[in-house]
């Protein structure tokens, strides 16, 4: 279970967008991937939607500049075996069913977080947790 929504403006008043754990954003910089030099590999954007993975604390403090995402994709297929369907829904704010791209995962400055447009429900969360306790176990 997450702790509740708090606004993140609190620790920086000209900051208003809430970082919520399980919050689904927009970030308005490219997310860097390792293979991103291929040619055709990728379609660049000037932004995308990503899942907040920070847990609330770290989300909350002034102390830490950082939190961690994982970028989302509308292209379904190919899908890695590290990757996570979810569908789209009023709650989670998603225009189409999505993939949960667990190979890049990255750190972002909170303040490239653009805008909230949904969070995950818990059993969505729950789903997101399990994998990358599926990714990261022996």
């Amino acid at each position: 279970m997450r702790a509740p929504s708090p606004v993140s403006g609190q620790d920086n008043p000209e900051k208003k967008t809430k970082l919520v754990t399980g919050g689904v954003y927009i970030l308005r910089e490219a997310v860097s991937t390792p293979d991103g030099h291929k040619a055709g590999n990728r379609k660049a954007h000037d932004f995308r939607a990503v899942i907040l993975l920070s847990n609330q604390t770290i989300c909350n403090s002034i102390a830490s500049p950082v939190v961690t995402i994982a970028p989302l994709s509308s292209k379904l297929v190919p899908r890695a075996e590290t990757d996570l369907i979810i569908g789209r829904s009023t709650k989670n704010g998603l225009e189409h069913d999505s993939r949960i791209m667990f190979g890049y995962v990255q750190p972002v400055l909170k303040d490239e977080l653009e805008r909230q447009i949904g969070e995950l429900d818990d059993r969505e969360w729950d789903s997101v947790m399990a994998k990358i306790v599926w990714n990261f176990d022996r």
